[in-house]
């Protein structure tokens, strides 16, 4: 694995174990867990940008397994944990702001996006941690384009809107 690969790697995992220790193990409630989550999401998100494509150290006969996948009942742990302690949950949404006229907006869920997002991390790390570099960054890189970016971009918005709404003076610093 090239140099820069190795610190875009260690930068994301480090992001990615931190968020995972705040899910897992966070205390914080209410307006502080609503800015808590906002700044993980932010961080994750410019952080997965500076990784590699998805591909970039697999070799072609390599397989992506996911033997070292989450569990259901891990992730409803996750998604019970961030049901309590969030300030609010349901938001709405629109699956594809460009298209015009908007769709019907649908229900977005805060802890939904929350809890997916550690699943889909949670699975690259456990890649990491087992020396599988090159399927970790597919896990992380990939489920970002396909699946968590779509969840934290929706999260943003939500926690985004809260936060300005009802707690300005802990949002601002």
């Amino acid at each position: 694995m090239s140099e820069l690969y190795q610190t875009e790697m260690g930068d994301f995992s480090a992001c990615a174990a931190a968020y995972e220790a705040w899910v897992l193990k966070g205390e914080s409630e209410g307006a502080v867990a609503a800015r808590e989550a906002m700044e993980h999401l932010l961080t994750l998100y410019a952080a997965v940008l500076k990784l590699p494509a998805a591909g970039a150290l697999l070799a072609e006969d390599d397989q992506v397994r996911n033997d070292l996948a989450l569990t259901q009942e891990e992730w409803e742990v996750a998604y019970r944990r961030m049901g309590k302690r969030l300030p609010f949950d349901m938001y709405s949404e629109v699956f594809d702001p460009l298209k015009v006229p908007a769709e019907e907006p649908v229900v977005g869920s805060v802890a939904d996006d929350l809890a997916d997002i550690y699943r889909d991390l949670a699975d690259g790390l456990r890649l990491y941690r087992a020396g599988r570099m090159g399927e970790a960054l597919w896990a992380w890189r990939l489920n970002f384009e396909f699946h968590w970016g779509e969840h934290a971009s929706g999260g943003i918005r939500a926690l985004d809107v809260w936060l300005r709404r009802n707690e300005q003076s802990a949002y601002l610093g």
